[in-house]
């Protein structure tokens, strides 16, 4: 069973209450470049699987960023089901990481960064997660 949810930021909320109710030993990671944001759940755990080799069924949140960025989707699995937020901000563009295509482990002081319009560098990693070689 999949269910979704989708979160919209309202404009004067701090972007830290947003995220306290994700629990406090979730991991986070970043995709950096471009992701099509038309994906939904399916399309975005076969990134962080097929791409990466990660485990979308892991107590973790996966946050992925279009073109336009004052959008981002996240992504992680309750134990139960896959929950999809979608956080966008009339007021800030994302400084979203554009270097090559990597899955960045990085902790939650610097997601709230991210999410409140600091740009995040790839010496702020605690790990980086390279793509996968093209299957034949």
């Amino acid at each position: 069973m999949i269910s979704y949810a989708k979160l919209h930021q309202p404009h004067n909320t701090d972007t830290w209450s947003f995220f306290t109710h994700l629990p406090s030993d979730m991991q986070t990671f970043l995709c950096t470049g471009n992701t099509d944001l038309r994906k939904s759940i399916d399309g975005l755990s076969m990134i962080v699987e097929k791409e990466f080799g990660l485990n979308p069924y892991s107590k973790s949140m996966y946050l992925f960023c279009g073109e336009r960025t004052n959008l981002l989707k996240g992504l992680y699995f309750d134990g139960f089901a896959f929950v999809e937020l979608t956080v966008r901000s009339d007021k800030i563009k994302f400084k979203w990481p554009q270097q090559d295509r990597e899955m960045w482990k990085i902790s939650r002081n610097i997601m709230i960064q991210l999410l409140n319009g600091n740009s995040v560098q790839k010496e702020d990693a605690l790990r980086v997660f390279k793509r996968l070689p093209a299957e034949s």
